[in-house]
């Protein structure tokens, strides 16, 4: 495909061609396209599907019925299925309203998606294109449910309108539809929108990872021909000398139709020209307000043209009209009359809307008038007549093809492609060794795990890589922490199966913290079972833990005098039983290619990990080194304080309130800042005004919040545990060390020590810039994911197998299969042990396979692997909780039963 205007610097980042994918003649890629409409009439889908359609692919177009069947037809040569109504089988549920404020349109759509996915599954789609404000929620449903199937495709959806500009609708379609959009904006792998004003508001409303396309509603070049015959003036009967602007498409009253007709009577050398196919009470109040204003014989009407044709028919007018009044989604419109007058010509008068005037400031084709008010419209027409020339000199050959539906196909072709080639290895991806490792996609998630992930990532980007993405659930973040995307729902096992199929193929290394997708409490089925199947796709695996969840409590009460076990803050202990934290650590061993920790406390109870220190960007953390309370201020009310902690009990923040509550007793000068349930940037505000921060005392080493502190320049206080305070000397030990027993000692000394805490915070900054920036941070990183991709991690069979079959165990117990029959019991350990020496024999094979650089994962794990996340999922039994029939299948699974 070729195109012309290349050498525009606009369009220069749009022109280069992707790799092409060669469509199978025998078998077309099939597009599948939804919209919740009757599609006829929906000049957008139509477009898009015949683009895809000239693009070679098959396409299909789901729309929707008025009826309570399925119809089957074509709309330009192009496969259209109307799904029945949904109202038709709600009417008999009794769950359809009438009245559109009282209707529950999640349900609406859900019936949509249960009377369309037989359908679905018929159609075999490559890729889904969904559409408009509903097709969102459709599309979500629609690529959670393939995925259950077995299908893992490309999904692109169309946001056509501004959802929370819908405040011309009734409120609960709004709501609905904003629910919509919140929850499931991130899942679509492409999103298109018709501006770049509402993409600039999408992206900044939503945080969007990727800024959405713009695919304008605009002519293809080649539809205009200065040829047509017969045009607009000779159709009205108007002479070539008469000032005409024209009008094309609905008309309304939020249109500002009303003011073009009264312009008129200002305006007496103008005439009107009016294109629609509209025939409604509102054209016949407009007629009757050309008659009481004596205007009438200026005004003309003209019925239907055809898309195609429209520039070319309105070539001989003099100027276009887009008199939109001002609302939520006129706002970010640049409707598609805009491009038609461009191509035919014309200059343009149009209202101010913030999109619109985007558009007038870049390119220069006209005027603008204030929305609704009749005199700035006719002084924006003689001020468009008196600089005409300039006006339309400036519709430039670049202007129209960025305006034109050729342009669009292009974007179209290009995000096709590049779907396709992103998905085409979703069942099994192989990382090639001739891979730089800057080349690798990295995802880190699923927590904001105090703005670790997303520092991180940022640091990944500095030093080179590409795709360095964060990821966190919705409910995991409540400190707003930043990320690249949130997924919803993280409790759901089934949503997170779904999550799963979508980001397997778009990345090649998964970093994980504390937690992967899979996660029930206590280690039940099926905990981990992801780590298992990205290993089998030929995925690098790294877990990093973060604390609490290995933090073994037995060790942390032997080796640390300051433990909160018998405490218990917040039922801590009960809630991470040591017994599953055990487990964890050794699924992960057997399993992840690296496990990282932050620290020498946590190497404790992981010895086998590594060491890579808390990331910090310190280009949001601006030092100053005057930044603390002048000699004045000190000497009169002494030095400010701050402790903000995340758990109190685990922090020791008692013992802080203690001291500080006694020190104040004592006549002691000092100010204190004791907050909790702030946000992270209100956190930063804190610590920034602080002169000491005080964050942990019973741990045994420093957190996110010390480096933060420092990285300020605060003086920092926490309690670094004795056996492995060594690893600060080299720094000068930023941290000044307090704990339970000596704090309010410590903090009584600060108070009267103002150089001291002066040259502390000195000393931090300087040790963060050191050893925790996150440039450096990420050359660590890098190193090891080099390490882990030249030497990737066999599958520990033994460890695996034992893991495995105690979840099933649990779950034939829980499910009353095993009865607790001790004869039961006892075949299910005798296969145990069997696969376990099996699985011994295995080992030693892996290990002659490990020096060959295998991938190669044992097929009776994948074989496990394969059954635990695809067996049984048409009725939802692998999800539900707890299993029905699914221990049967289990027992057959193992040969305890035939």
């Amino acid at each position: 495909m070729k195109f012309k205007h290349q050498n525009s610097k606009e369009l220069e980042p749009y022109l280069e061609l992707s790799e092409v994918i060669e469509l199978n003649n025998d078998k077309k890629t099939h597009i599948v396209f939804q919209v919740l409409n009757g599609v006829v009439g929906d000049s957008r889908v139509i477009k898009v599907a015949e683009t895809a359609q000239d693009l070679g692919y098959k396409v299909t177009i789901l729309g929707m019925s008025r009826t309570k069947d399925n119809i089957y037809t074509t709309i330009n040569d192009i496969n259209v299925i109307l799904v029945q109504n949904p109202k038709f089988d709600l009417l008999k549920m009794g769950k359809f309203e009438r009245d559109l404020n009282k209707r529950d349109y999640r349900i609406f759509v859900n019936q949509y998606f249960e009377s369309s996915k037989k359908l679905l599954i018929e159609l075999e789609p490559d890729i889904l294109h969904t559409h408009d404000m509903y097709g969102i929620e459709i599309g979500y449903l629609m690529c959670n449910y393939l995925s259950a199937k077995g299908f893992n495709i490309p999904w692109i959806h169309d946001i056509h309108e501004y959802v929370l500009g819908l405040d011309h609708l009734p409120k609960n379609i709004m709501n609905h539809c904003s629910d919509f959009e919140g929850k499931r904006i991130h899942d679509p792998d492409c999103l298109f929108t018709v501006s770049n004003a509402l993409a600039d508001k999408l992206e900044e409303h939503y945080e969007l990872k990727e800024r959405p396309l713009i695919i304008n509603n605009s002519p293809r070049l080649d539809s205009f021909r200065s040829d047509y015959q017969p045009t607009l003036r000779k159709s009205i009967g108007l002479d070539d000398e008469k000032i005409l602007g024209i009008y094309v498409g609905r008309i309304g009253l939020n249109r500002g139709i009303l003011n073009i007709i009264e312009v008129l009577e200002i305006n007496t050398d103008l005439n009107i020209a009016i294109i629609t196919n509209q025939e409604d009470s509102f054209k016949e109040e407009c007629i009757q307000l050309a008659k009481d204003l004596n205007v009438d014989n200026r005004l003309y009407f003209h019925g239907y043209v055809d898309n195609s044709e429209v520039s070319s028919f309105i070539q001989d007018a003099d100027f276009g009209l887009n008199p939109l009044l001002s609302y939520g989604n006129s706002e970010v419109a640049i409707p598609t009359k805009v491009s038609e007058y461009v191509h035919a010509n014309l200059p343009i008068v149009t209202s101010s809307t913030a999109a619109m005037v985007k558009f007038m400031e870049k390119y220069q084709v006209g005027t603008t008038f204030e929305p609704g008010n009749t005199y700035e419209l006719s002084r924006a027409i003689n001020d468009l007549v008196v600089n005409y020339k300039m006006f339309k000199s400036n519709i430039t050959e670049d202007l129209k093809y960025r305006y034109s539906w050729d342009f669009a196909e292009h974007q179209l072709k290009e995000v096709y492609e590049k779907s396709l080639i992103v998905y085409k290895n979703r069942e099994l991806f192989e990382l090639k060794p001739k891979y730089k490792i800057e080349e690798l996609r990295v995802l880190h998630g699923l927590s904001g795990a105090a703005n670790q992930p997303y520092t991180i990532t940022r640091g990944l980007r500095k030093v080179g890589f590409e795709v360095a993405d964060s990821v966190c659930f919705s409910s995991g973040n409540k400190m707003h922490y930043g990320r690249d995307f949130e997924l919803s729902e993280g409790s759901q096992i089934r949503k997170n199966f779904y999550y799963l199929n979508r980001l397997l193929p778009k990345y090649d290394l998964f970093h994980f913290h504390f937690r992967s997708l899979y996660r029930m409490s206590n280690m039940e089925f099926p905990t981990g079972l992801d780590l298992l199947e990205l290993k089998s796709a030929g995925k690098l695996v790294v877990m990093s833990f973060r604390g609490g969840e290995i933090r073994l409590h037995s060790k942390f009460k032997e080796i640390n005098k300051f433990n909160y076990v018998d405490e218990n803050p917040n039922r801590i202990i009960e809630s991470n039983p040591e017994e599953y934290q055990k487990k964890f650590i050794d699924y992960c061993r057997a399993v992840c290619d690296q496990i990282i920790v932050s620290d020498p406390e946590m190497l404790t109870y992981v010895p086998d990990a590594k060491i890579v220190p808390r990331s910090i960007n310190l280009e949001l953390f601006q030092y100053n080194a005057d930044n603390f309370s002048s000699v004045e201020t000190w000497d009169k009310e002494g030095p400010l304080i701050v402790h903000v902690p995340s758990r109190e009990g685990v922090k020791g923040s008692h013992y802080i309130q203690q001291a500080l509550d006694e020190l104040k007793e004592e006549g002691h000068k000092f100010r204190f800042e004791f907050v909790t349930g702030v946000s992270h940037d209100e956190v930063i505000e804190m610590y920034s005004n602080a002169d000491i921060v005080i964050d942990q005392l019973r741990i045994g080493w420093y957190g996110v919040a010390s480096v933060e502190a420092m990285a300020l320049g605060k003086c920092t206080v926490a309690y670094i545990r004795e056996d492995i305070e060594h690893h600060l000397t080299p720094f000068n030990k930023p941290i000044v060390n307090a704990n339970p027993e000596n704090i309010k000692d410590v903090i009584k000394e600060l108070i009267y020590d103002r150089n001291k805490v002066m040259e502390k915070g000195r000393t931090g900054r300087k040790f963060v810039e050191d050893y925790h920036c996150m440039n450096k941070v990420a050359i660590k990183y890098k190193n090891i994911y080099r390490d882990a991709y030249n030497n990737p991690k066999i599958i520990d069979s033994l460890t695996l197998n034992n893991t495995l079959l105690k979840m099933m165990e649990k779950e034939l117990i829980k499910t009353g299969q095993l009865k607790n029959l001790q004869k039961e019991k006892d075949l299910l350990l005798k296969k145990l042990n069997h696969l376990t020496k099996k699985s011994t024999q295995k080992i030693n094979s892996d290990r002659s396979l490990q020096s060959k650089n295998s991938r190669s994962v044992p097929l009776d794990i994948i074989d496990k692997m394969s059954y635990f996340l695809n067996d049984g999922t048409n009725n939802k039994q692998i999800f539900d909780n707890p299993i029905s029939k699914a221990p049967f299948r289990v027992l057959r699974k193992l040969g305890l039963k035939k």
